[in-house]
């Protein structure tokens, strides 16, 4: 590699006096030659076609200010940025919600309900003389039916919506051109 200046920067290469593709002696501080007609970089003199992108810094503080440089003398500045992001604190709670209820509790409202059954049997036979039989099977369906809803009950409460905080997350965008001199802006010609 070649000497750095001062500065920490590595100096102009290639033979500054003499144009790249005709040897054609001229200035220094020229990126055309004016016999051949052909567009070199200010700072490599390698040889740009039309048809390559071609740069130029923009800080008029520089050296290579208004200077075609070519994409090889430049470098990469990595460009981050900040999106907007929702972050969940808490989930929210539907509109309803499990309770469970002892196995002492489920038993006594079906020996409750079963009792309550068999005594309208029992009034039923004493006032209109059907017989009360019957009513032994109804009440254990109904308080089997009911142990199952109470052993697996919902009930209804407000719902409550989820709770979200918004953060702002930094990310890689891409890279952006930078001339090599002074690390400011380029622009593409």
């Amino acid at each position: 590699m070649g000497e750095l200046h001062a500065g920490g920067r590595a100096p102009r290469s290639g033979d500054r006096s003499r144009c790249p593709a005709c040897g054609t002696a001229v200035d220094a501080s020229v990126y055309r030659c004016a016999r051949c007609l052909v567009y070199f970089c200010f700072k490599c003199r390698r040889r740009v076609p039309a048809k390559e992108d071609q740069f130029q810094c923009l800080n008029q503080m520089c050296e290579r200010y208004g200077k075609l440089v070519c994409e090889f003398c430049l470098e990469l500045q990595a460009v981050m940025g900040e999106f907007p992001k929702k972050e969940l604190v808490s989930e929210g709670i539907a509109g309803y919600r499990k309770t469970t209820h002892s196995r002492r509790f489920v038993t006594y409202c079906a020996l409750a309900t079963a009792a309550i059954v068999v005594g309208l049997g029992f009034g039923l036979d004493l006032c209109c003389g059907i017989s009360w039989w019957w009513t032994l099977p109804v009440a254990a369906f109904i308080s089997y039916r009911e142990s199952l809803y109470l052993m697996d009950c919902h009930t209804n409460v407000a719902p409550v919506p989820a709770v979200y905080r918004d953060i702002v997350e930094t990310a890689f965008v891409g890279n952006r051109k930078i001339c090599g001199a002074c690390r400011q802006s380029v622009a593409r010609l």
